[in-house]
């Protein structure tokens, strides 16, 4: 379980893809995984009366991500659409994947918290 404590966006919930914004100097929600991403542990908090918020994010191993869309029961290759993790059986990239359902489980649907594996 590899995370770190950084300053996200207010709005960051957990399972939330995150991607650095230069601008703002924080951790936001972000689609691009061809740079480094991240996925938060956790919702964003306040330790100083809502001036910053930080979060436990991680950028390796596993973690439980937001779907973005159904997910096969086979799981498959990670990718990213609009700040949630999604399966793409054509995607050439090798960041991760999203693990199969486990014995007696539940399909996962989207927005419901999937394991996923950071690479």
């Amino acid at each position: 379980m590899f995370y770190i404590t950084v300053k996200v966006a207010s709005t960051v919930e957990q399972g939330d893809v995150l991607n650095w914004n230069n601008t703002n100097n924080q951790w936001e929600v972000g689609s691009d995984i061809s740079n480094t991403f991240g996925i938060s542990r956790e919702n964003a908090y306040s330790l100083d009366n809502g001036t910053n918020y930080i979060a436990r994010v991680s950028f390796a191993g596993q973690v439980l991500a937001k779907a973005g869309a159904d997910i096969p029961d086979t799981g498959g290759k990670l990718s990213v659409s609009n700040g949630k993790v999604i399966v793409d059986t054509n995607a050439v990239h090798e960041v991760g994947f999203v693990s199969p359902v486990g014995y007696q489980e539940n399909s996962r649907l989207e927005n419901d918290l999937i394991t996923v594996y950071i690479r």
